[in-house]
């Protein structure tokens, strides 16, 4: 049937498989063709169930069409046939009537389709608390005039969604047949949400409206991230704009204002939209900073809910050997170091070679040892650039007759082969190509490791476990953790399966999880099939991101997946679950050794026949593995439904929306050495990226707000620590969504600076005054989170200083005077900053000699420019 993978669809499943499991049986099929979604009843039903799902909103909320619908629905009782006046009133008739009004009376107390079981359903857990919560206070005049009809309606037009997409499954259309038209957006989400904006703004009892309240809260956040991303503005901007209403109107009482912060973060949260969670930040910032509320503004309960979000991964890409990524080739320079007496530089066997990636190097085992050699690069940290190709180290004796497994994170290097038994792994220092230590699978190496024993850890050669037969484990690394890829043999199907264990090299090689590569379809031949021929752990490479697995196959093995007996292709597959993406074909020829350069966001490619090295841009974004405490982690209590004050939801959520901006940042080589992701031109990314007008005032908002109160705290306050907090957080928001417009290609991003201008024009004052403001802290202090303030402020005004002052000769006239002013605090940061800037540009030239956009003296601006330079050139005041 080909079950859909749609959110919005997944509580059909258990429906569709039970309605599947019913044609096995006569008897079966002859109670079910009663049921609201068999076979016999979506057929009979189609025309009905159209005029139902196109039910408008006016006509949901009108009194005159409710009352006329609901006078229908008592009627009828949605009887799955309509009774004809030739029937015979027979008793088995009477019997069929009797059982269809209980039915009809059941489908009336619960929604129809509503399933425990799916973890990812929504939408009819939206519509089954609406009824279950709303329907068993006691009666009121407003659920007896007003609520029961609307939501009998509610309930019909669910079950003719239900069956339309129960039709869908059923019965597809030929194809030489037009399609269906298709809802593409649930009817029920949207009339459920409007239908609440209706019924809090017209009750007058607060009783009940807190009961509505609750009633949606519990909605929002049983839905999972994103589960309204695709409704329309005009459904969800009511709704917000009311609970935002609720949460400002001091007439409400405590409880209904907390009920409605809970609602709008949920509901943020439920859209994905930037604008939408800083609007509740902002607010919540705002109460918490009135005098009534110092003590955190009362208690909330969105455990859940930032669970989910802390949770959330940005979606890392990860390129195929594509040629339209190629981004040049070389080849290495081996004079410095030929040796009569050393091994052949070139490699006999086109599947030899291994290769790990490291800032400014690459590492290349091979028949010619173990190499180091330059790719062109600069390193972030040393600020030095390597010659590209050139050798600067070399290890020839290292195990130069067998392929051996190579990956590298930190400034240690791993080795793993089948001849270092009993190791499993054998660490090198990355400098010196000399080997440290030794690590083994009980952990008693010369490195103390944990224990892995129960783990196919040990080293890369056949072995017994789990009652299979495991081959050879590569190992790959995404600059972070090590990746052991394990294949077992199945000694009673003789099928071949393959597991993807992760350690942590960082924390004694702790085992972090496990995971098994296999296909999405759930059918047992699928879940039987081998995803890779048994050949490919010998002579494929691999490369991995830490998100996706990519196992580069040589010819003829791409054969078993239906391409020619000359064609290279590259097979990915998902890390998160293990689940096959895709098979993409390469279009030329590749080498035997790949890898992935996570600080670099390229992926290397190593022929062993040419000594040739490619490089490949990858169109993702990089992973962010700075290994060290950029991004504070937030910890959240492990009770879901423990309370937590206002500032520490503010706190948390920020600080999520925190480490989602720092990876969506582009890598290092992408900003300076032009180098474009495809990811990072996007202008929206799910909670931490929306190019909006109201993005930039919020943010502008919320940073005045929170600098207010750290410059009237005393530096050692929980004022000024929180509020610094704060700051640090939205900056690096900041900083991501001035990237995305900056750097971004599309006309819609200019077109947004114009309606921009008065919002970035008050952010430039802003981060100024931030930046020369007296630092109240040192960078050693134990408080120095101004310090980290104003460091993050001069990284955000110099990536934003094409939009702070677009054309050169204002950046010139700029620089001019931060060159002359020496009395500012901050003036060396910036100053350094904008200089390193300046100088990885491709022209840089222009800062000197800007184009002339009007008569003026050049002189006015080169000679004293380049007089400064040197000045500070001589005199050291730059910092390092």
């Amino acid at each position: 049937f080909g079950l859909s993978h749609d959110p919005k669809t997944l509580w059909l499943h258990p429906i569709l498989i039970n309605t599947m499991g019913t044609s096995q049986s006569i008897s079966k099929k002859s109670e079910m063709d009663d049921a609201p979604l068999s076979p016999h009843t979506l057929s009979q039903t189609s025309i009905e169930d159209k005029t139902w799902i196109g039910v408008t909103e006016e006509n949901l909320l009108n009194d005159s069409f409710t009352n006329e619908k609901y006078y229908l629905l008592r009627l009828s009782r949605d009887a799955p046939e309509p009774l004809s006046e030739k029937t015979v009133p027979t008793e088995k008739f009477r019997d069929r009537l009797k059982k269809e009004q209980e039915l009809a009376k059941k489908k009336e107390e619960s929604f129809v389709g509503i399933v425990d079981e799916d973890p990812r359903e929504q939408h009819n857990v939206l519509v089954s608390k609406l009824v279950s919560t709303l329907s068993s206070p006691k009666r009121t005049m407003y659920y007896d005039s007003v609520l029961q009809k609307r939501i009998s309606i509610l309930k019909r037009i669910h079950l003719a969604l239900s069956r339309e997409n129960a039709r869908e499954k059923l019965f597809p259309s030929a194809p030489d047949q037009p399609n269906r038209s298709k809802v593409s957006v649930s009817p029920v989400v949207r009339m459920t949400i409007r239908l609440f904006v209706t019924m809090l703004r017209e009750q007058r009892d607060l009783n009940l409206s807190a009961l509505t309240l609750s009633t949606l809260n519990e909605m929002l956040k049983s839905n999972p991230l994103l589960a309204l991303q695709d409704e329309p503005q005009d459904c969800l901007q009511p709704f917000f704009d009311w609970l935002m209403s609720a949460v400002n109107n001091t007439a409400y009482d405590a409880f209904i204002r907390n009920a409605s912060i809970e609602a709008l973060i949920a509901f943020s949260l439920n859209t994905g939209s930037l604008v939408s969670i800083l609007s509740a930040t902002n607010t919540l910032l705002h109460l918490i900073g009135d005098k009534k509320e110092k003590d955190g503004g009362g208690s909330l309960r969105m455990v859940s809910m930032l669970k989910q979000l802390a949770d959330w991964q940005v979606d890392l890409a990860l390129s195929p050997l594509s040629k339209d990524r190629a981004y040049g080739s070389w080849t290495i320079l081996w004079d410095e170091f030929m040796d009569t007496n050393s091994v052949s530089f070139m490699s006999s066997s086109t599947h030899l070679a291994t290769m790990a990636a490291s800032e400014n190097y690459l590492y290349i085992h091979d028949s010619c040892g173990l190499v180091k050699c330059g790719t062109g690069f600069l390193s972030e940290a040393s600020a030095l650039c390597t010659v590209q190709g050139r050798i600067y180290a070399r290890n020839s004796a290292w195990n130069p007759d067998e392929r051996g497994w190579l990956a590298v994170v930190q400034d240690k290097l791993y080795y793993r082969s089948s001849s270092i038994e009993p190791a499993s792994l054998v660490v090198l220092n990355a400098t010196t190509l000399e080997e440290i230590g030794r690590i083994f699978q009980d952990g008693t190496g010369s490195i103390p490791t944990c224990n892995n024993s129960h783990l196919p850890f040990g080293p890369a050669k056949p072995v017994e476990i789990y009652n299979s037969v495991s081959n050879r484990s590569p190992l790959v690394s995404d600059g972070r953790y090590l990746y052991i890829i394990n294949q077992f043999q199945s000694k009673k199907y003789g099928t071949h399966k393959y597991y993807v264990d992760t350690y942590d090299p960082c924390d004694m090689m702790k085992h972090i999880k496990r995971i098994k590569l296999h296909y999405p379809e759930s059918r047992k031949s699928s879940a039987m099939a081998s995803v890779l021929h048994p050949k490919c752990l010998s002579c494929s490479s691999f490369y991995s991101n830490g998100h996706y697995l990519v196992s580069v196959i040589p010819p003829p093995l791409g054969t078993e997946y239906g391409y020619d007996s000359h064609t290279y292709i590259c097979r990915s597959f998902s890390l998160e679950d293990g689940g096959f993406i895709g098979n993409f074909s390469i279009d030329s020829p590749v080498g035997s050794a790949t890898c992935y350069d996570s600080l670099n966001n390229v992926i290397w490619n190593y022929s062993s026949t040419s000594t040739e090295v490619t490089r490949y841009v990858n169109e993702g974004l990089a992973p962010k593995h700075r290994f060290s405490n950029v991004v504070v982690p937030v910890i959240l209590p492990d009770d879901v439904d423990q309370p937590m004050t206002s500032w520490e939801v503010l706190i948390s959520l920020l600080g999520i929306l925190d480490r989602l901006s720092v990876e969506s940042m582009p890598s290092f080589s992408e900003k300076n050495l032009g180098i474009k992701s495809v990811q990072s031109e996007k202008l929206w990314e799910p909670f931490c990226v929306e190019i909006n007008q109201n993005t930039f005032s919020l943010l502008l908002n919320m940073l005045r707000f929170c600098l207010d109160a750290v410059y009237a705290s005393p530096p050692d306050s929980i004022e000024f620590s929180r509020n610094s907090q704060v700051v640090l957080y939205c900056l690096r928001i900041l900083k991501v969504n001035l990237f995305r417009v900056a750097y971004s290609k599309y006309k819609t991003a200019k077109s947004l600076l114009e309606k921009c201008h008065a919002s970035l024009t008050l952010l430039r004052t802003l981060l100024l005054d931030l930046i020369n403001q007296h630092s109240m802290t040192t960078p050693n202090s134990v408080h120095n989170h101004f310090h980290l303030v104003q460091e993050e402020a001069c990284q955000v005004f110099t990536l934003g200083i094409d939009l702070f002052y677009p054309q050169s000769e204002e950046q010139s006239n700029f620089l001019l005077s931060i060159l002359n002013t020496r009395e500012a605090m901050g003036r060396g940061m910036l100053l350094s900053s904008l200089l390193h800037r300046f100088a990885n540009q491709r022209n840089p030239s222009y800062i000197l000699l800007p184009p002339k956009t009007r008569d003026f003296d050049d002189s006015k601006i080169f000679t004293p420019i380049l007089t400064q330079l040197v000045q500070e050139a001589q005199n050291v005041t730059l910092p390092v």
